[in-house]
């Protein structure tokens, strides 16, 4: 996982640098196990975050972090939309709907019941929440952000994250 990081952390800044001698970027492909061209190549994918909602109770980010996350997450989701354009990967997503408005610990438990029916689920206890919720058409990406955040939620194109 950290050299996915390394080599994405360097493609962005060799992007961005125009006057770096084609030596050090062939030098640097060689050592990531990459082509030249990933250094260079456009994402055929562009994202744009709609009803974007951060965790109320326990997120104090001000202004300019949350745009600072928002920024973040656009560009780590619109590499993971990439790699499933490369993949063919385009499997309809199953999102519960619940129609009810939760206002009480009794209406949560209700929704928290109906979406294990309808998710085929069980009661047991979900070994890794992340996979059920990949299955299902949502698309979890993990961001460094400020301490502060603990989450966001947010809708493009169709697809939930």
């Amino acid at each position: 996982m950290s050299s996915c990081v390394l080599l994405y952390r360097t493609s962005s800044f060799i992007a961005r640098m125009n006057f770096i001698s084609s030596d050090i970027i062939i030098d640097l492909a060689k050592i990531l196990n990459v082509s030249v061209d990933y250094f260079f190549a456009e994402l055929s994918v562009n994202v744009e975050l709609n009803e974007v909602e951060f965790r109320k109770f326990n997120s104090k980010l001000n202004k300019s972090e949350q745009i600072a996350v928002e920024e973040k997450t656009k560009e780590a989701l619109e590499r993971y939309l990439e790699l499933e354009n490369i993949l063919n990967i385009d499997e309809a997503p199953e999102f519960f709907i619940y129609p009810h408005i939760i206002q009480t610990n009794a209406d949560a438990e209700n929704a928290a019941i109906e979406l294990r029916k309808q998710s085929n689920l069980g009661y047991d206890p979900i070994p890794d929440v992340v996979e059920m919720l990949e299955d299902k058409g949502y698309k979890v990406i993990e961001v460094e952000a400020p301490i502060s955040c603990d989450g966001l939620k947010a809708e493009t194109g169709g697809k939930k994250l």
